[in-house]
This record gives structure tokens, C-alpha cells and sequence, in this order.
């Protein structure tokens, strides 16, 4: 093998590890050499998904462009970058949008415009055109100033990188989702046979803007919230330094329950329907939570102390002022309040303990202080 030749085969050996996987094969020949080299082919454009039926493409943007194709829900199409100078205002699925119009392209090459408002962004990656979208849309549905908050949030979230970092996400996620769930009822109140068929509204795109939460539904599902998702949280922590935000992700899990979601009732709470249900003390849920609790503060003096300390006042509170009663039986009950008494937990403060040996010594007779209890039993 000449100089030459080994010169062009170590640049393509470098050329087939340095650039990627999607290949297109060419073939260098010498007198003893046969190689292929793996070129990558240019990035795709970012995905755009269809988020509900008959969405047009027209040859223009705006309403009055001519119709050259209709697409389904589900449908991908691939975002070209280019994103209308004006909006036009449209109801969808009961939703009013302002939106502006984009340009993308289909699987088979055809060109066109459509409606920002009748799709979201297949991808975990910021582009640019999503960012202008998200912000357009925020400051149409919630103002200029609460579409700032969320995305400082957004930014907070992809910045995170320790402990402390962390803890001032979770705050400053309490309180723009205060803002936005305030709006929320508003601007987004839904009629209940919207949930019910093909009618209800693909709102993604709020999820999309906002990592860390999910969209439910709340008012016997006549109201969109954004509800806090602990996984994503649990997913996020992993890749923060420190420690303390791993515990505490970890008890916030044991008070939402396996599925992560933060609903208006806790893990040791039975929901029996949309506004009520009955305490779950006796199951053993209380005694470990608030055991997580007390090492939590012992171990990380003052990180996140005010959470905790409302997670354990929301679980004082089920234990002693559970005017729909108690789903396990007075014996079930009785134990669970004796272990946590007899735990000597320093998260709970004299006037807790009082309250909880209260309420024991009532339990003993719940009949005569009418309590119900063994609600399961029905």
C-alpha cells in the first residue's frame, strides 16, 4: 500500500467513526484496498403530528390558500422553518387559538401550509420554530407575562444541574402552575362529552411547554389542569448532583402512589368519587411517610423543608379530621395510630401529638363519637 493510499484510508477510517450512522456507500479502490464509507445524510426536520382530522395544506397560508391535501390525526408531516407573519383566529375541538400558519413538508415531498394550532411537535428538542409557536400560543391563551413565567420555568428545568437548582425548580413549578391552572379555568373549560369522544381537544402542546407536568382534567373532568409528574421528576434527578433531591423525589413517590401523577388525593387517601372518599389509615401508608419525612429533615437540614413539612400537616390532617371516615377497621387503625406514637418522630410537634392521641382515645368507641370506620366493608 503506497503513502497515498494509506493517507485515504485512514481518513475514511476516521471519517466512518466521526460522523454518524445513516449511510449512503461509496467504494474507494487500490491495489489492496476496498473501503466503504459511512456518510450521514442530512439531519431530518423536525416531525409535526396532526392533532386533529381534515387538517388542510394549503398552497398559501391563511384560510383563503387553496386546499392541496387533507391529513388525519396522527398524520406526520415535517416542519421547513417557516412560520407565517400573521395569525388567524380559530375555534378547534372548542378551543380557540391565534395562531400563525407553517410551512412543511409531507413523506412525499409536497409542500404547503398549515395550520399552527392543528398540530404539536413530535420531539424532545427545541427548535426554533417550536419556540416561536410556544411563545405566540402562551401569550395568546395566558398573557404575556405568565407565557415569560412558563418559560423561565422551562429554561430553570433544562438548566438544572444540582441540588439547589432543583429545589428552586420545584418552587418556581408550584407557583407558575398556580398561574396557569387559574387561567385554565377560564380559558380552557371543557363541556363533559368532549372527554367522552372524538371531539376532545388534543392540548399537548401546554405538556410540551411545560416538562416535569402532565395534562389531566379535574371538575368531573370539565376543567384542564396541569398536574405535577413525579417520574419526570424521579428521570431529571438522576441527572442532577447531589442527594437531597433524590429523597425527596423518593417521598414525594410514596405520597402519590405508583403512577407518579399528583392528583388531588393522595396514595393514603381512598378516592370514592370526584370530591371525597375515606382515609386509608390502618394500610401503613401514613407511618411510612411520615417516617421518610423525619429522615428526610434529619438528614438534609432545611432542603425543602416547607414541603415537607406540608406533606406531614396533609397527613395529620387525614388522621384526625376525617369527617368521610376510615376505610379499614377500628382494630387496623388503632395499630397504626399506637406505632406512630410509640416511633417518637421529631417532624411531629407537641400540638400533633396531641391531636393524634385525641383522636386515638375517640376511635376506641367510634360509634359513640360517630366516626365512621371499616368503610370497605360497605
Amino acid at each position: 500500500m503506497n503513502k497515498l493510499q494509506t493517507t485515504t484510508y485512514l481518513l475514511l477510517i476516521f471519517l466512518t467513526f466521526s460522523c454518524g450512522s445513516e449511510v449512503s456507500e461509496i467504494e474507494t479502490d487500490g491495489d489492496d484496498v476496498n473501503t466503504t464509507v459511512i456518510i450521514p445524510e442530512k439531519p431530518a426536520s423536525t416531525e409535526l403530528v396532526a392533532n386533529i382530522d381534515y387538517l388542510r395544506l394549503r398552497n398559501s397560508p391563511g384560510t383563503s390558500g387553496e386546499t392541496l391535501a387533507m391529513f388525519q390525526k396522527g398524520e406526520v408531516l415535517y416542519d421547513l422553518g417557516e412560520v407565517s407573519d400573521f395569525t388567524t383566529a380559530v375555534e378547534l375541538r372548542g378551543v380557540k387559538y391565534n395562531e400563525p400558519w407553517l410551512k412543511v413538508k409531507t413523506r412525499e415531498g409536497q409542500e404547503g401550509w398549515i395550520y399552527a394550532g392543528g398540530v404539536y411537535f413530535n420531539t424532545d428538542e427545541a427548535s426554533e420554530t417550536m419556540e416561536k409557536l410556544h411563545r405566540k400560543r402562551l401569550a395568546s391563551f395566558y398573557g404575556k407575562d405568565i407565557a415569560e413565567d412558563i418559560f423561565d420555568y422551562k429554561a430553570s428545568y433544562r438548566k438544572a444541574r444540582t441540588e439547589e437548582q432543583f429545589a428552586a425548580l420545584i418552587r418556581k413549578g408550584e407557583r407558575v402552575t398556580e398561574e396557569v391552572n387559574s387561567m385554565n379555568e377560564k380559558k380552557l373549560p371543557m363541556p363533559r362529552e368532549m372527554f367522552s369522544g372524538e371531539e376532545q381537544p388534543d392540548l399537548r402542546w401546554l405538556e410540551e411547554a411545560f416538562p416535569g407536568y402532565i395534562l389531566g382534567s379535574a371538575a368531573e373532568g370539565t376543567i384542564l389542569y396541569l398536574r405535577r409528574d413525579w417520574k419526570q421528576f424521579a428521570e431529571k434527578a438522576d441527572k442532577t448532583r447531589g442527594k437531597a433531591h433524590d429523597d425527596f423525589v423518593d417521598l414525594a413517590l410514596m405520597v402519590h402512589g405508583a403512577d407518579s401523577i399528583e392528583y388531588d388525593y393522595p396514595a393514603y387517601f381512598m378516592q370514592t368519587w370526584d370530591y371525597g372518599g375515606h382515609s386509608l389509615l390502618g394500610e401503613g401508608k401514613h407511618l411510612a411517610i411520615l417516617t421518610a419525612a423525619n429522615e428526610m429533615l434529619a438528614k438534609h437540614p432545611g432542603y425543602l423543608e416547607a414541603e415537607i413539612e406540608q406533606i406531614k400537616a396533609d397527613l395529620v390532617h387525614d388522621m384526625t379530621a376525617s369527617p368521610q371516615g376510615y376505610w379499614y377497621e377500628k382494630e387496623r387503625i388503632l395499630s397504626e395510630f399506637d406505632k406512630i406514637l410509640k416511633a417518637e418522630l421529631g417532624i411531629l410537634t407537641k400540638n400533633d401529638l396531641t391531636a393524634l392521641k385525641e383522636m386515638r382515645k375517640k376511635l376506641e368507641e367510634p360509634e359513640k363519637n360517630e366516626i365512621p370506620v371499616g368503610l370497605r366493608a360497605g
